[in-house]
């Protein structure tokens, strides 16, 4: 038997316990006074037994040691506690998370005399559950930023989750969508095959890819989506989950729909452009069966500092991973086009200010200085307390989608140049014919002296105003000083053509004759000022039209303003008004375009472009 201050203990076993255990093995009494310290309990504490016995134990902060005596009561009553975690300090003055578990220490009556409590070293396994946290925050954050419907089943390939975009989509609630109650959002039509789709795919084990049409709840339409699911596995090669994405491409279906039909009622030249679109989309489905993604974290900088790119990179921008790990700070910079630069930097300056997400549509430059566009959609990650860690996104490969826009402005560009020079070759022949006939039966009437020749002389003149008006109708639709590089001459002619077809007022100004470089930006520029005028004259009531269009500092300055009613604001963000028309142009050119407006104040339409070697993209 051991006596330990005048109380008669188990001893044979208590005295071997603190030598063997490799827990730290610590007791105290009801005033909270050590009265056991193992050998462990120094060497995990740094204390060794002479300094503590018989005192307050050490390991408890000032602050915390009534909480800790009330412990200690509760215990002596009866009270065990096991598997609970603590943070106590150490000699050196440091902290350690501990794993703690106590009981009462009795004599061989029965009496509790103290607290026994087993400390074990709880570190790893906090750091461990932190960075499951973490790892699990980061795993939400990705899905949350991604656009698209994503999801994560089990094994058997029955749903677990959805990521928020799935039910906003389709108006499912997390119950419904469970199992597989997601596929009551699919077409009737599609339900069977996609069933037996996942199944053939789930018993493969490996690629998961199908295509079907999902129910949109705004609108009860289905559209077409790319569903691809990879499965997750453990290190013995066995299937813990799978995780997937749906992809909208009701768009690429449909516009491909469109061009064909037009190829169809067109030229051979429309005939090549239509084989340029069907490689192109051989292109794109090619680059959605590989998911063109570029997943990122970055830190929240001036430098906008890379912490994570995903492998994709070196798919989409021919740029390895030891390429950023080597230079994180500034090689994103670097490869951004430099027409987008400004722009994008103030788009992030704005996200890193307010918080707000960041999405953006930009250029970059590959490898081999090819330009490639994205659509980038991030998010702040916060942590607990509402503190901004860092920039997390996603940069989704749209260079197809822009082929396929730019096609389509460039077919509608040729038929209206076509219907152009059909208005000056046909029309406009004849009427001059016309205007010759007139003149002959007018001198004819004329010699006779016939009452009629007051109505002969009216209609000669309303010959002559249609003339002109046919004339400026050609003109605005093909612009021949576009062909000879001539924008401002081009700008003078339009808005001469507006004072005689409209009758309203307009001036241009253009100080010295500009040449650009880039034809395609010169007849882009053109349209957009087209656009606006239109605008002012048709929406805005205007009286009076300036155009203007200057180069200072390397930058072209496109200004069209009028004095009409202005637009509210709610306006200028509807279609119809031919402003996403204009704001497509100047994105196509890498221009920043503004829209200034009010009621009763007019409206100011700018177009900056910066002059360089790139060309605009066609």
């Amino acid at each position: 038997m051991a006596r330990m201050n005048g109380e008669v203990l188990v001893g044979p076993a208590l005295e071997a316990l603190p030598q063997a255990s490799s827990w730290a093995l610590v007791a105290v009494d009801k005033q909270g006074r050590v009265i056991l310290w193992s050998p462990s309990a120094s060497r995990m504490f740094g204390w060794i037994e002479s300094e503590v016995i018989g005192r307050p134990l050490p390991i408890v902060p000032e602050n915390e040691r009534a909480v800790f005596l009330d412990w200690v009561q509760r215990t002596f009553d009866g009270d065990m506690f096991t598997t609970l975690y603590a943070r106590r300090l150490r000699k050196n003055g440091t902290w350690i998370d501990l794993s703690v578990w106590t009981a009462p220490l009795r004599n061989s009556q029965g009496e509790a005399i103290g607290v026994l409590a087993a400390l074990d070293d709880a570190t790893g396994r906090k750091q461990a559950e932190e960075a499951v946290w973490e790892s699990e925050e980061r795993y939400r954050a990705m899905a949350e930023a991604i656009p698209q419907p994503v999801w994560r089943c089990n094994a058997q390939g029955e749903i677990v989750e959805w990521n928020r975009r799935w039910y906003e989509y389709t108006g499912q609630t997390p119950e419904e969508a469970r199992g597989n109650g997601w596929m009551k959002a699919l077409h009737p039509d599609d339900v069977g095959r996609v069933m037996q789709k996942v199944q053939d795919d789930i018993a493969g084990g490996e690629l998961h890819q199908t295509e079907y049409r999902l129910r949109r709840a705004a609108d009860g339409s289905y559209r077409w989506h790319l569903a691809r699911a990879l499965p997750i596995k453990d290190k013995d090669g066995r299937i813990m989950c799978w995780f997937g994405i749906a992809a909208d491409i009701d768009y690429q279906k449909r516009a491909q729909e469109m061009l064909e039909e037009r190829v169809r009622e067109r030229t051979a030249e429309l005939t090549k452009a239509n084989e340029a679109l069907r490689q192109s989309e051989a292109k794109y489905r090619t680059l959605v069966e590989e998911i063109p993604a570029i997943t990122y974290i970055a830190a929240l900088d001036k430098n906008n500092t890379t912490l994570y790119i995903s492998p994709q990179v070196e798919l989409l921008l021919g740029l390895t991973l030891a390429d950023y790990r080597a230079n994180p700070h500034t090689i994103w910079n670097q490869h951004l086009h430099p027409d987008d630069r400004e722009r994008v930097m103030a788009e992030l300056q704005r996200t890193h200010t307010t918080g707000e997400p960041f999405d953006c549509e930009y250029r970059m430059l590959n490898h081999t200085g090819e330009i490639v566009w994205f659509r980038d959609k991030a998010a702040v990650v916060r942590d607990e307390a509402g503190c901004p860690l860092f920039l997390q996104g996603v940069m989704l490969d749209i260079t197809e989608q822009k082929e396929l826009e730019q096609a389509i402005l460039d077919i509608g560009s040729r038929e209206q140049a076509r219907i152009g020079q059909d208005l000056h070759d046909s029309l406009c022949q004849r009427l001059m014919g016309i205007a010759f006939m007139w003149k002959t039966i007018a001198n004819k009437v004329a010699e006779r002296l016939l009452p009629e020749a007051g109505e002969i002389a009216e209609i000669g003149r309303l010959i002559a105003i249609t003339v002109d008006e046919a004339h400026g109708l050609a003109q605005g639709l093909c612009p021949v000083e576009l062909e000879n590089n001539q924008l401002g001459s081009a700008l003078k002619k339009l808005g001469s053509s507006v004072e005689q077809m409209f009758g309203v007022s307009c001036s241009v100004r253009c100080p010295r004759p500009v040449r650009l470089a880039d034809k395609n930006a010169a007849l882009h520029l053109y349209r957009i000022a087209q656009e606006a005028v239109s605008n002012a004259i048709h929406h805005g009531k205007a009286k009076h039209v300036w155009i203007a269009f200057t180069l200072k500092e390397n930058k072209y300055t496109l200004c069209v303003r009028d004095n009409g009613v202005g637009f509210p604001g709610e306006q200028l963000c509807k279609k119809g008004a031919g402003i996403d028309s204009m704001r497509h142009r100047a994105q196509m050119i890498g221009g920043l375009l503004t829209i200034e407006s009010g009621f009763g104040g007019g409206t100011k339409v700018a177009c900056v472009y910066t002059r360089g070697k790139t060309k605009a993209r066609r």
